[in-house]
This record gives structure tokens, C-alpha cells and sequence, in this order.
């Protein structure tokens, strides 16, 4: 009776032990609801609607964010800033990375759907930090604010 006392303890210990792995293992993947990660990003041309008051009017319209619903967060990220620079590229251009480059930019709206990079920045965000025609990087990003 007694050995099957421990077990059960030492069972319920390591189930315990292994639920809270799993838990930050699911909650370890990085998105810009978290404060620095690594991704991808990719351009947009700013549009005059926005998911957030005055998004497309922001910096002038000019150094702009869009973020993924997760990160989105029902318009909570409305006007948090990010700065981003360009790690490496996604496809066939060479050396798409302005080397040494950080841009600073505002979300200003949502992007919605399943193809949604970490970050879809504006023409000119983007352009800070890649090769326009490279379309899509993979970044680093921390959050100011």
C-alpha cells in the first residue's frame, strides 16, 4: 500500500511538471503581443481605412504597422510601437537585409486572414530595412511602448 502511495505522488509531480512545460511551450511562440521576438515581414501600401482611429493618419502615413489578430488584440495595439530590423530574407534575393538598419513604426491596423506576416509594414517602413524587391524578410523586433 505504501509503494503505491509514492507512485501515485511521484505520478501526480511529474504530470504536474509536464503540463506546465506543455503550457509555456504553447505560449512561447513569439508575436508582437509579446515585447522582442523574431519573424517575418512584408510590405503593404497604406490604405484610408483602418482598424484603428486615425491609423492610416499616424506618422503622416508613413512608418506604419499592421499586426495579426492575436497580436491585434481586439485594438489594443492601436499606436504601440515597434522597432524592427530585416535578419535575412525569405526567398531568392540576395542580400535583401539594408545592413544595419532599424525602423521604428506604429500599428496602425489589423491584418486579417491566414497568409498574415508578424508584421506587414508600410512602403516605407520597409524600405528602411530591406530591398523593396525582396517582398518578405525575416526580422527581429522589440517593442518601445
Amino acid at each position: 500500500m505504501a509503494a503505491a502511495t509514492v507512485f501515485n505522488r511521484n505520478f501526480s509531480s511529474l504530470a504536474l511538471v509536464l503540463a506546465f512545460n506543455l503550457a509555456f511551450a504553447l505560449t512561447s511562440f513569439t508575436s508582437p503581443a509579446e515585447a522582442r521576438g523574431n519573424g517575418t515581414a512584408a510590405s503593404y501600401t497604406v490604405d484610408p481605412s483602418s482598424a484603428c482611429p486615425n491609423g492610416s493618419a499616424i506618422n503622416g502615413g508613413r512608418f506604419l504597422a499592421m499586426v495579426q489578430a492575436r497580436a491585434f488584440n481586439n485594438g489594443a495595439a492601436c499606436g504601440r510601437q515597434y522597432k524592427i530590423s530585416c535578419i535575412g530574407g525569405t526567398n531568392d534575393v540576395k542580400e535583401p537585409c539594408i545592413k544595419g538598419k532599424w525602423v521604428n513604426v506604429t500599428v496602425a491596423n489589423l491584418c486579417s486572414g491566414d497568409s498574415c506576416d508578424t508584421f506587414t509594414l508600410s512602403t516605407d517602413a520597409f524600405d528602411v530595412i530591406a530591398k523593396h524587391d525582396a517582398g518578405r524578410v525575416q526580422i527581429t523586433y522589440k517593442r518601445l511602448h
